[in-house]
């Protein structure tokens, strides 16, 4: 699988109020080829990830590069249906979980099996995400995933009468004077109400280059930028 724009997003913004040395355990749920795991490997350095894929082919990618990576003993990959995975485990043991869930709902599936379970929906979708997470995460845990624009709506609505509450939020624009294509999100499990930080990525600018803001939050994990 290609290293994609959202993956890479969410995998450097998500967790910023944490520090480096934040100890606990995280699920990428849907990890694909384990590029956000990876990610979070390096910021944590105490954090033990679990990278949870449905297609075997893909877990077999996220195993290998788990394995030539520095954070080797710290990361994991379960080659099973998130469903499944969430059902079989305790709840409140979690204390992050974050994805880079399939959002194309409606429309022509691919063609290719792989591709399609990766981005369409099927059983893995933003209300299953909160609801599980409700379960899992202990308390004051996170969630963290990106969308598109178009369902922050119906992603506010599902976490209305729940224990997540939005705590910040990232609109994410491809250019200036763009509406923005993308959002960032992040809950975290409280039994009182967050004020929501919301703030504004434009990853290039009008002359075609990446913008200070987007080098700054991904400079940490590129070979060249």
């Amino acid at each position: 699988m290609k290293v994609g724009t959202d993956g890479v997003l969410i995998g450097g913004w998500a967790f910023r109020s944490l520090p480096p040395e934040y100890v606990g355990n995280a699920a990428d749920v849907g990890c694909g080829s384990g590029v956000i795991a990876l990610m979070l490997a390096q910021r944590f350095k105490n954090l033990t990830i679990e990278g949870i894929e449905i297609e075997i082919e893909a877990a077999k990618e996220a195993y290998y590069n788990f394995a030539n990576s520095p954070w080797e003993r710290r990361l994991t990959v379960c080659n099973t249906d998130y469903g499944v995975f969430a059902e079989k485990r305790d709840e409140c043991t979690l204390n992050l979980i974050i994805s880079n869930p399939p959002y194309f709902q409606n429309g022509a599936l691919a063609p290719d099996m792989t591709r399609r379970i990766a981005r369409h929906e099927g059983n893995l979708n933003f209300k299953m995400l909160i609801e599980t997470s409700e379960k899992l995460l202990c308390d004051h845990g996170r969630l963290a995933m990106i969308i598109p624009s178009e369902h922050i709506e119906t992603v506010r609505k599902e976490n209305l009468s729940g224990q997540l509450h939005l705590d910040r939020i990232c609109w994410v624009s491809t250019v200036p004077r763009k509406p923005p294509k993308r959002i960032m999100i992040e809950f975290v499990k409280s039994d009182t109400d967050q004020v929501c930080q919301e703030e504004h990525l434009t990853i290039h600018s009008a002359s075609g280059d990446f913008t200070d803001e987007y080098r700054k939050l991904l400079t940490d994990f590129y070979l060249r930028f």
